[in-house]
Parts: C-alpha cells; structure tokens; sequence
C-alpha cells in the first residue's frame, strides 16, 4: 500500500520541477525581451529611429538657380535652365548588370560606369546630372525600378561662343570656374536648398519635402548687369573671325573700350570658345588672352615716350629730327627704318612710324623718367580690371636696363603688354590725359532690382590735357597721311597707330623668324573720343603689317560701332576737346559716356544702318546691325 503512494508522490515532485523550470525558463526569456524593450524603446530610441529614417530618407543639398548675366541693355547672356538629374536606389534594382546596360544606352554612358556607381554602398546614388531632355525621356520611357529624376537647373549660354572667354562658365556643382562665373560667383550663386528625399518599401514611389521652403528670402542668385554690349561684341567677334580667317592667323584679339569711364563694351577672341560645351575644350580654348597673354607690341607703343616727351616738355611739334638716312646706333645696337628718310617733324615722326625718330625723341627723356612714364601708363602690372587671370606684364625694373634699352623701348621692344593694357594706355590719350580702370561689371541686382554692388573706379592722370590733345592730332594724322589710312572711316576722324612686331622665341633667346604679331590701337571720333579699338593679330601667314590686316578690322567694327551708338559724323559737328574724365562721370551719374544708346529707334534710323553697313559689308551684317540697333533702344532697362 505504501509503495504506491511513494511513487505517486514522487511524480508529483517531478511535475511540480518541471513546472518551477518552466516558469523560470519562460520568466528569464519574458526578462530578457522586457529588458530589450526597454533597450529599444527607451535607451536606444533616437540611434534607431536615425537609422530607420536613413533608410527611407536622404537628404540633398540642391545647388540653387543661379543669378543671369545680363549685358548693359538688359538683354541675357548667361542664365539657368530646369535640367533633370537621374539618380538610383540601389537597395531595390535587382540585377544591376541589366540596369546599368539600359541606362547606359539610355544616358549615352558606358554600362561599365553605371555599374559601378550601381555598386556603391549607399542607397542613394546619382547616375547623371543634368541631363538633356531627349536623355530624360529615354529614362522615364523604360520605366525602372529604384530609378528616378529630380529637376535641378542647368547653366545655359543662349549666344553661344559669344564673349565665351569673358563669360566663364559652371562647374556641375554650380560654382563658377572661369571669367566673369568665378569672378562674381558669390553674387551669381544665391543659396543651396536641402530637399529630402523618400521612398516606400518598395522604392518604387518617391515624395520630396523642401526643407528650406519656409527660409525666408529667395535661393536664387543675384543677376550681374555687365558693360559688354551684344551688339558691339558680335560686330567685333565677326570683324576679327572673317580677318584671322583670310589671313590664316593663328588667332587674335579685338577689345572695344569707353575712354571716359573704363567700361569694356566688347572683348573679342579667336579661336572662339563655346562655355555651353566647356567640357569638350581644353585649357588654352577659354583663356582670355587679352590679360592673361603678354607680348612685345613693337610701334603701337611709340605713343608712350612720345607723349612723355610731350608731357615734360621736352620735345615740341615743330621740332624737326634727323633720320639718318635709315640707319642709327643706340648703345651698340644698329636701328633701322623700312623707309630710309632725312628731316621729320615730330608729327612725321610718328605718322610714318620712323624707328629712328622715335629713339632720338625719347632720348630726350631720362632713363628714369620713361621708367616712371611706363608705370605711370599701367606697364608692368595688372590694370585691376575685374576679371580673374589678368597678368602684369613684363617690365625691367630701372637696375636691369642696359645702354640700348631705352632706345628698344621707345620702339615697343624690350617689354611685354597685354592687349588691355596697351588699350587702357591709349584711353589715357584720347580722354585728355587719365588712366581709367577697366571693368566689366555694371552693377549687381538682387531679386527685388536693388542694386547690390556697383564697381569701384580709379582714375590717375599721366599726361596733361594739352599733351594729351597734341598727340590725339598726331594719330589723327597718322590716319590721315600716315601708315594707317586703312583704318580711316568715311565721315568721321579717327586716330591711331599701327604695329607690326617680331615674336620673341625664349627657347632660342631670340625672334622667331616669320612670326609677327599686327596691331592696330585707336579711337573715334578723334575730336571727342566714344571709343578705343585695339585689333590685333597673331601670326598671320603672308603679310604681316599692322596697316595692312589689323587697321581694316578696327575700320569695319568702328564703322559698325559709331552707326550703332548714332555718334554724328565729325563732318556735323564743331571739333572740341573731350571733357576731362570727372566731369563726364559727374554728367552721366554712373562715370560711363556711353551708359546707353539713345531710347529712341525709328524706321529711318534704322534703313541708315542697314543700307549703310550693308554696302560696305554685305546685305546680311547691315541687316544684323539694324536689327542690334532696334534690340539696343527697345531693350534698354529704364535709367540706363
């Protein structure tokens, strides 16, 4: 009897420890979810809700609508336009090798590229940004998985190659690179935006929200107004292409500026560069040679030791000097002229481009006192104009000169000059005697219009009003009866000077043989001076003579230029002297003689221009000019 109970007792034990190990199995496990609850829940609450919203949302910085470049008439040379860019969700395309050969064909990209990016570990990649359109409707047409677009902007340049050099372009993260972009960048940029970007489960949907689209103040960048006229470009980019390409020149430069304020109207280049098409050019392509490019200017620069001359009183414009029949020797070296001559006066002189009347004009003048001369001129550093990569030249400090240097240098040898600022140093002549500071910019307008910035400006004067208008009737005559009478255009009077030099080799130490540099510099009308024109040529095949090839460039684009802005013909008015720089800045409010072309534009006007430069140049340049007339008085921004 009692051996049953003890066994039943004894199961009895065993259920109740089964029972104890489970309650403490299940009460361990229930802790242990308990105390991962409250791991999740509570101490790692914000680590996990980051992580899980990562996972579903990426946040972009968007580069904002970049501000216009507008030329001085209003009238767009830069703007930005809606652009979509293609991105990927790589957690949910699948096989990525399928993918990436559908977008490649797609987006004209090699599928090995797009697989790689494809392999990134991030959920979110770009594929390509701003894309064309037609690539745009490939994309949407083939309609993948985890793929998508969002619209950014994209920098467009609806001229095309005009004033590229000068412009600049964009970077694919909207920064400025080059030219007038880099140089106003912080102005042109405007404010980034963050947007975010989500996805459901399957990636297939997509729902952005604009984290900055209750930031006060607008995104978009400010709009620079430039004093680069449209117009007056393209009649110096075509003057310039038509002469490289019937002389075969290696290339040239065209700079068109206001003597009175120092605004640059146009600054022409060949080879022409294209910033719509930045990424297929080289370096050398949208270089602005005009200041980041010296050279020897050879008898262009025989106006400086004049003047001087002039300046000082050294020298008067009845004084005769001898030629020495062709053949003169400076500090050991031998100077010659092409045209062998004997008596000259000093008009003469530099009318017939007389090497060896120019030397003895500026022997009159101390070492030191043509040094202080040139650098008075702006010779040997940069002019300050307000574009990046400008240069300074080349100029000898006073201690390095030799015996024959002062002779080279009354000639245009022994120095190196850009193109602007032998431009500016001709300004000084014709506006009576002050060096303006060039630049391009006109002002800066926000989203609301206000001006934001105007350029500062610097004036320094270097040659009396009398001196000044002394040599303004020399190069006149230098037109008139000298080596420049291609450049004369009918019904006004112009003044200039033409060059012809030698390039310097400096791997031979010496002059390249066969390679000139041609040159004409001069402005219009000689008796109150709009305009100064430099035209120049680098190496020309076949004639080389500044008055043969250069001078007929600055005569077409004056022309074009005096019948544009409707300067009167010299024939109709009285010959007066250009008033000094401060008062024109005074009388125009913004220091620019040619703030703006008159706001009037009638039929008449008009056939004046079309007839007039069309037979001079072709029925289609007098009709584009009309046409540029029209666009100057009818786009014109009110108080310009």
């Amino acid at each position: 009897m009692s051996q049953p109970g003890q066994e039943r007792e004894h199961q009895d034990r065993q259920v109740r420890r089964r029972m104890l190990a489970f309650v403490v199995v299940f009460g361990a496990a229930l802790l242990a979810v308990l105390l991962r609850l409250v791991d999740l829940q509570l101490l790692r609450h914000d680590v996990l809700s980051g992580k899980a919203e990562r996972q579903h949302l990426q946040a972009l910085r968007l580069k904002p609508n970049r501000g216009r470049i507008l030329d001085r008439q209003g009238r767009a040379l830069a703007l930005s336009i809606p652009a979509a860019s293609v991105y990927a969700h790589t957690a949910v395309l699948g096989d990525g090798s399928e993918v990436a050969a559908l977008l490649g064909k797609a987006l004209d990209l090699a599928p090995a590229a797009v697989s790689e990016k494809l392999r990134v570990e991030r959920s979110f990649v770009w594929i390509k940004r701003q894309v064309t359109p037609e690539e745009a409707a490939r994309v949407r047409a083939l309609n993948l998985p985890g793929i998508g677009m969002l619209e950014e902007s994209r920098r467009f340049y609806p001229k095309r190659s005009l004033a590229g050099q000068v412009l600049g372009f964009v970077g694919i993260d909207g920064r400025g690179l080059e030219g007038i972009e880099l140089r106003f960048d912080e102005y042109l940029r405007g404010r980034e935006r963050t947007i975010t970007v989500s996805r459901d489960a399957t990636g297939r949907k997509l729902r952005l929200r604009d984290e900055d689209a209750a930031d006060e103040g607008p995104g978009r960048g400010s709009d620079v107004v430039v004093t680069l006229d449209e117009a007056i470009q393209t009649f110096a980019e075509e003057a310039l292409h038509e002469q490289v390409e019937r002389t075969k020149a290696r290339g040239g430069t065209v700079i068109v500026l206001d003597p009175g304020s120092g605004a640059l109207l146009a600054m022409a280049q060949e080879p022409p560069f294209n910033p719509n098409t930045y990424k297929e050019a080289q370096a050398s392509d949208w270089r602005n040679r005009a200041i980041t490019d010296s050279y020897e200017p050879g008898s262009t620069f025989k106006v400086i030791g004049a003047s001087t001359a002039l300046h000082l009183g050294r020298v008067r414009l009845t004084e005769l000097f001898f030629g020495e029949q062709g053949s003169y020797a400076v500090g050991g070296i031998v100077i010659h002229d092409q045209t062998p001559s004997s008596w000259l006066t000093f008009p003469q002189v530099i009318q017939k481009s007389s090497n060896i009347g120019t030397v003895k004009i500026t022997q009159r003048l101390t070492p030191r006192q043509l040094y202080e001369a040139m650098r008075r001129f702006g010779f040997g550093a940069p002019t300050g104009v307000d574009l990046p990569g400008e240069v300074g030249g080349l100029l000898h400090p006073l201690a390095g000169w030799s015996s024959s240097s002062i002779g080279a240098l009354a000639i245009g040898q022994e120095i190196g000059v850009t193109p602007l600022q032998l431009a500016v140093a001709y300004a000084a002549i014709a506006n009576g005697g002050e060096v303006v500071q060039p630049h391009v910019l006109y002002e800066v307008r926000n989203g609301n219009d206000v001006v934001v910035a105007t350029p500062r400006r610097a004036a320094r004067r270097v040659l009396s009003p009398e001196a000044s208008a002394q040599m303004r009737q020399v190069l006149e005559g230098a037109v008139t009866e000298g080596t420049g009478t291609a450049a004369a255009v009918p019904g006004y009077r112009i003044a200039g000077k033409t060059g012809t030099a030698q390039k310097a080799d400096p791997a031979l130490g010496t002059y390249a043989p066969g390679k000139y540099v041609a040159s004409f510099v001069g402005f219009a009308p000689a008796e109150s001076p709009r305009i100064v024109v430099l035209a120049l040529l680098d190496e020309p095949r076949g004639t080389h003579y500044g008055g043969k090839i250069a001078a007929p460039v600055f005569r077409r684009l004056v022309e074009a230029t005096l019948y544009y802005l409707r300067v009167p013909s010299s024939l109709s008015r009285r010959a007066t002297v250009p008033e000094p720089v401060a008062r024109r800045e005074r009388r125009d409010g913004r220091g620019s003689g040619l703030a703006g072309p008159a706001r009037r534009s009638t039929s008449a006007a008009r056939q004046l221009v079309s007839s007039t430069l069309g037979s001079l140049f072709g029925e289609a340049f007098g009709e584009a000019a009309a046409k540029a007339a029209d666009g100057a008085s009818s786009t014109a921004p009110a108080g310009r």
